[in-house]
């Protein structure tokens, strides 16, 4: 993975950054259902909001497990 005499190989840029486009995907997606979401109260829409602004992924995964799977 890491190459001698500090020459980097192009999957130590490649791989970061499909983590970080497939992470900031999920977010979003996550994001846009909460807000969408109607049958969820106005103070549970922001906490959520809240988190999703401090947790970031952790956040949306969290909601994956606990609202977004079960309504589906």
């Amino acid at each position: 993975m890491f190459s001698p005499h500090g020459a980097f190989s192009p999957s130590q840029l490649l791989i970061p950054l499909l983590v970080l486009a497939v992470g900031l995907s999920f977010w979003g997606w996550m994001f846009r259902d909460m807000v969408t979401n109607d049958e969820m109260p106005r103070e549970v829409r922001e906490t959520c909001t809240f988190l999703f602004i401090l947790l970031n992924v952790f956040a949306a995964a969290i909601y994956y497990g606990a609202i977004y799977r079960n309504r589906r």
